[in-house]
C-alpha cells in the first residue's frame, strides 16, 4: 500500500509517495500551480494528475497502477467548499485512477503538518494568504483567504497589486512615475507603460497572481531599506496578517494559541519579524510563535494516512 500526498499551491505542486507499512519515501515530484479558481476543476486535475504520475512512475508503472492500494490526501488551493471538491474528485476520475481520496484546501493540510493534527494555527502568506486554527474538539477556523479581489491581505499578490495601484496614483495625482517604473521593470517585458499594464492585469477573467506576487520581494527588498512609498504598503500588509491571527486565537484557549507561519514570503525575515511583533502586541495572549517546520505536503499525507 502507499500513501500520496498532495499540495497544490497557487505557485507550485508537490507530491510525496511514502510506504504505508514502514512511512519510507519513495517517490516525489513537482509541478506547475494548481490553484482551483485560477484553473477550474479541469485545470487543476490535469496537474494534479501529471505530477502524481511523475512522482509514482519510479514507483510503479502507471499502466499497473490499477492493482495496487493507494491512499490520496491533498490539499488544494482554492477548494475549500465540498462542491469544489466534488468537481475536482469528479475530473482527477477521468485521469487517474485511486482507491480512496481526501480533498482539502491546502490551508488545512498546513495546518495539520504544522502541528502534527494538533490544536494550534497556521498563517500562510504566499501568492495568497489565508489563516487556520484547529481547537481541541477537532474543529477547524479559518480567516482570510477570500483571493485577491476580495481579500488575501498582505499577500505577494497583494503587495504586487496595492503597490501598482499606489503608485499609478501616485503618476496621476502628483506627476511622479518613479515607484511605477520601478515595479513595471520587475513585472513584465511586455509591461512597460501604464496602457500595457491595465491590458497585463484585465486580459483575462483571473487576475495574473503569481505575476504580481513575483513583485513582492523587491517590494519587501524596498521597505527594509527604508523607502517610506514601500513602507506604508509593508506595514499595512503586516499588520492585516496580524489581525487575522488574533482573531483566531481569541476562539482558542491559550495553552493552543500555537502559530506557525508558513508560504513563500516567510522566508523574508523582515516581514515575518513585523508579522510577528504585531501579533504579540496584540490584545491576545500568545504561547508560541515559529516558521513551519514539517512542509505542508506531509499535513497532506496526514489525510492519506486517516484511510488506512
Amino acid at each position: 500500500m502507499y500513501l500520496v500526498g498532495i499540495d497544490a499551491g497557487g505557485s507550485k505542486t508537490r507530491v510525496v509517495v511514502m510506504e504505508a507499512e514502514n512511512k519510507k519515501i519513495v517517490g516525489e515530484a513537482f509541478g506547475t500551480g494548481a490553484n482551483f479558481q485560477q484553473l477550474g476543476a479541469a485545470g487543476s486535475a490535469r496537474v494534479i494528475a501529471e505530477t502524481c504520475k511523475l512522482a509514482l512512475d519510479p514507483v510503479l508503472l502507471w499502466k499497473d497502477r490499477d492493482e495496487v492500494d493507494i491512499k490520496i490526501g491533498a490539499g488544494v488551493a482554492g477548494c475549500g467548499r465540498e462542491e469544489e471538491q466534488l468537481a475536482l474528485r469528479n475530473e482527477l476520475s477521468q485521469l487517474m485512477i485511486f482507491d480512496d481520496l481526501i480533498i482539502e484546501d491546502d490551508g488545512k493540510t498546513a495546518l495539520l503538518s504544522a502541528w502534527n493534527g494538533k490544536p494550534g494555527i497556521v498563517l500562510i502568506a504566499g501568492t495568497g494568504s489565508i489563516a487556520y486554527a484547529l481547537d481541541s474538539d477537532g474543529v477547524f477556523y479559518r480567516s482570510g483567504g477570500w483571493g485577491p479581489l476580495l481579500g488575501d491581505a498582505g499577500s505577494g499578490c497583494w503587495l504586487g497589486l496595492n503597490s501598482l495601484g499606489k503608485a499609478l496614483k501616485r503618476s496621476d495625482r502628483h506627476d511622479k512615475n518613479d515607484k511605477l517604473n520601478f515595479l513595471l521593470e520587475s513585472l513584465a517585458e511586455d509591461v512597460q507603460n501604464q496602457d500595457q499594464l491595465i491590458s497585463f492585469i484585465y486580459q483575462n477573467k483571473n487576475i495574473p497572481r503569481k505575476e504580481l506576487a513575483r513583485l513582492a520581494p523587491e517590494i519587501l527588498d524596498q521597505a527594509e531599506k527604508g523607502d517610506k512609498f514601500f513602507l506604508e504598503i509593508f506595514e499595512e500588509g503586516a499588520k492585516e496578517l496580524a489581525a487575522e491571527v488574533i482573531g483566531l486565537a481569541m476562539k482558542m484557549p491559550v495553552k493552543d494559541r500555537k502559530i506557525a507561519l508558513a508560504g513563500g514570503l516567510t522566508n523574508n525575515d523582515f516581514y515575518i519579524d513585523r508579522i510577528s511583533s504585531l501579533i504579540r502586541a496584540g490584545s491576545v495572549d500568545i504561547k508560541l510563535i515559529r516558521k513551519i517546520e514539517l512542509e505542508p505536503v506531509f499535513g497532506a499525507l496526514k489525510l492519506a494516512e486517516k484511510m488506512v
